[in-house]
């Protein structure tokens, strides 16, 4: 058997994709393969979720929070020549859980407050910031959410 040609064959050969199901909105006839609701209907959620959600200023980002901000990244980006360069401005230029994981991540940085504000945390206060790339800090904002539910 020529095994060449069977290898041709599986590679030109498309998976099988997943079956459709029914859109979960109420009423939508739509059939979608991946996740729970078409793409209107994903939309429509995303947007009833931001509709609930409080504005920025009203969630503590304001004047103060982007000044405070602008400062505390001036601090961090020194050049490593700078004699005021130290071991913890390093540390708190990059994302903390890529650094205790050994990655040497300052790619996407957002900065969080390590005591979330909601149990008593400092708004301004600089030792209570740390920097984490966007998927750790999404983690553990979800963290904290599903704790303060409970």
């Amino acid at each position: 058997m020529d095994r060449s040609f069977d290898l041709a064959f599986c590679a030109n050969t498309a998976m099988p994709s997943a079956p459709s199901r029914p859109c979960a909105a109420p009423g939508c006839p739509k059939l979608i393969t991946s996740g729970t609701r078409c793409e209107a209907h994903q939309k429509a959620r995303y947007r009833a979720q931001d509709d609930r959600r409080a504005s920025p200023s009203a969630r503590g980002y304001d004047k103060a929070w982007y000044a405070f901000l602008a400062a505390y990244r001036r601090c961090i980006d020194l050049d490593a020549d700078d004699p005021r360069f130290t071991d913890e401005l390093l540390r708190r230029n990059r994302c903390g859980e890529c650094w205790r994981l050994g990655h040497d991540n300052k790619q996407q940085l957002e900065y969080d407050h390590i005591t979330p504000l909601a149990q008593g945390g400092a708004r301004l206060d600089p030792s209570n910031i740390q920097a984490l790339c966007r998927r750790h800090h999404s983690a553990k904002t979800l963290a904290e959410s599903v704790n303060a539910s409970n």
